[in-house]
């Protein structure tokens, strides 16, 4: 099912998040739709001309009983439930970076060669699941994120001595166990190429 418009789409991927208070998880579904119509534009870009959308959205990013988490699997959950209309999936992951520049940059991770780089900022690594007949997208099923620390620089020398568990090489291996966990069922119809 294609949803109609942006609204729609962010009900079906947020509506079910538990984030302990149905006010809570209301304001997420609305500013999640604002942002998809703003694709890439930050919060305040996405609610111009409407302030209590704005104020809104900042109460709810600063709101500490809001967990991240609630918000990420709530999504996930809902994604897999979709999956299941879907005769054959294909699984698509991989890292990247996300690196910033701004004041606060320096409490983030590396995430270039140099060691002390103006840019910080943190890896992703990320699963999306598309229908392998349409090519179209049913949504991201996982994702990891973590810092790279500047003390550990250059440990790609060892990475023979290292345990396999201790290496970014094993992200692709928990994303999978976390992918497959989800679907359920569904993995068996679902093309990965970590997956056995």
């Amino acid at each position: 099912m294609i949803p109609k418009d942006e609204m729609e789409w962010s009900r079906l991927m947020f509506g079910g998040c538990e984030l302990g208070d149905a006010r809570r998880t209301a304001r997420l579904v609305g500013v999640a739709a604002l942002m998809s119509k703003q694709m890439g534009r930050s919060l305040a870009k996405s609610c111009e001309g409407d302030g209590a959308a704005l104020l809104g959205g900042y109460r709810l990013l600063r709101n500490d009983s809001v967990n991240p988490e609630a918000i990420r699997e709530g999504s996930f959950a809902s994604v897999a439930r979709h999956a299941q209309t879907h005769a054959l999936l294909l699984a698509v992951e991989d890292t990247t970076s996300v690196s910033y520049q701004h004041e606060v940059a320096g409490e983030l991770g590396i995430t270039s060669n140099q060691k002390d780089a103006k840019r910080k900022g943190f890896q992703v690594h990320s699963v999306l699941l598309l229908d392998a007949a349409s090519e179209n997208t049913v949504g991201l099923i996982e994702q990891s994120h973590w810092c790279r620390e500047r003390k550990t620089h250059g440990k790609k020398h060892t990475r023979k001595q290292r345990a396999y568990k201790d290496k970014e090489s094993y992200k692709w291996e928990q994303a999978s166990e976390h992918t497959a966990e989800r679907l359920g069922a569904t993995m068996a119809r679902t093309i990965s190429e970590f997956w056995r």
